[in-house]
């Protein structure tokens, strides 16, 4: 279950991540919601996730409507992110078209997921395994997460690299498959939320 305090907490924390001065104001939210992608289809994914895990009989009734616009939005954008997956705050998609999420996926806070990225999971393991993603990662251009894994926090995967293991903390993942770079994904992701 989830209160709408909280998501209206999430809404503000994903519109944190634009502009310099990352005010989170209601009028700046309205006016993202028409000219970016991303806060467009992190809005509409909170609400409707809050309408299909609430109890709040009015979001019940809205809940159809909700799931019309989101769908609409997945299609114009090249998006697909499912109600069903589980995103903390501050998710930022900077380019649209080709990103594809599994419905069982786990997003932790501050992930930025570049274009055509895809995360999922093996065929045979669909039904049991879901990928889970730490807080404040970076999947770069073209990465493919193919879990059941677990990424930890500060992660960065590189342009087209194919995730199939488990990734520790602060990791720079690089090539196909995807092996470790370095360690020093915490300062590189640091930089990238300055820079964003």
């Amino acid at each position: 279950m989830i209160t709408w305090k909280e998501t209206h907490q999430l809404i503000f924390e994903d519109l944190k991540r634009f502009g310099p001065r990352r005010t989170g104001s209601v009028k700046q939210g309205i006016y993202r919601i028409f000219i970016s992608h991303s806060f467009r289809i992190t809005f509409w994914y909170r609400i409707g996730y809050y309408c299909i895990h609430t109890s709040n009989p009015i979001a019940k009734l809205v809940y159809p409507i909700v799931w019309a616009i989101h769908t609409h939005n997945q299609y114009l954008t090249g998006i697909q992110l499912p109600f069903s997956v589980v995103a903390k705050g501050g998710l930022l998609f900077p380019h649209f078209s080709g990103i594809i999420i599994h419905p069982q996926a786990q997003i932790g806070s501050l992930c930025t997921i570049h274009q055509c990225v895809t995360i999922g999971t093996e065929r045979h393991k669909s039904l049991g395994g879901k990928v889970i993603i730490g807080d404040r990662c970076v999947l770069s251009t073209g990465a493919k997460i193919i879990g059941p894994l677990t990424i930890g926090n500060d992660v960065i995967v590189g342009a087209n690299a194919v995730v199939t293991k488990d990734v520790v903390d602060g990791s720079v993942m690089v090539g196909i498959p995807a092996r470790e770079l370095n360690r020093n994904g915490k300062e590189y992701c640091l930089l990238r939320h300055q820079l964003l």
